[in-house]
C-alpha cells in the first residue's frame, strides 16, 4: 500500500472503531474489519508503549477520536514516514481491509450515455428529442 493513503486508511479504520467501540463496529462494518482494527490498534499500542507522546495520543483518541484525530494521524504520518519496516506491517494489516472495501460495483465505462449505476434507479433520459407528456 503506498504511504500516501496507508495513513489515511488507518485513520478511517480506526476512528469508527473507537468512537463506536469494538462491537457496535462489529455490527456495521463487518467482524473481519473490526478484527483488523483492533489488530492495528493494539500495533500501535506497542509501537508506541515506549514513546509517551504517542502514547498519550492514543489514550486521549480513545476517549475523544474527533478531537484527538489530527494529533494520531500527525505522529502515524512521522512514523510511517520514517520506518519502512512499520508502514510494511500497516500495510500488511490494512491491505485485506482496502480489498473489502472496494465497493460493490467495479465499473469500467470506454463510452457511455445516459449511464445509471445503483440499486432500484428509476430514470428516465430522452436524448435528442423531447420528453413526451406524462398522463395522469
Amino acid at each position: 500500500m503506498d504511504i500516501s493513503t496507508l495513513v489515511p486508511a488507518a485513520m478511517a479504520l480506526l476512528a469508527p472503531f473507537v468512537a463506536k467501540g469494538a462491537e457496535e463496529f462489529a455490527k456495521t462494518a463487518g467482524k473481519a474489519a473490526a478484527e483488523k482494527a483492533g489488530a492495528l490498534l493494539s500495533t500501535l499500542r506497542e509501537r508506541w508503549s515506549k514513546d509517551d507522546e504517542a502514547k498519550d495520543a492514543l489514550d486521549k483518541f480513545e476517549q475523544k477520536p474527533e478531537r484527538y484525530r489530527p494529533v494520531v494521524e500527525d505522529i502515524l504520518t512521522e512514523a510511517v514516514k520514517t520506518d519502512p519496516a512499520f508502514a510494511q506491517v500497516l500495510s500488511q494489516i490494512l491491505g485485506p481491509v482496502q480489498q473489502m472495501a472496494g465497493g460493490k460495483y467495479q465499473i469500467q465505462i470506454g463510452e457511455g450515455q445516459g449511464i445509471v449505476i445503483g440499486d432500484g434507479a428509476k430514470v428516465e433520459q430522452y436524448f435528442g428529442v423531447e420528453p413526451r407528456p406524462k398522463h395522469s
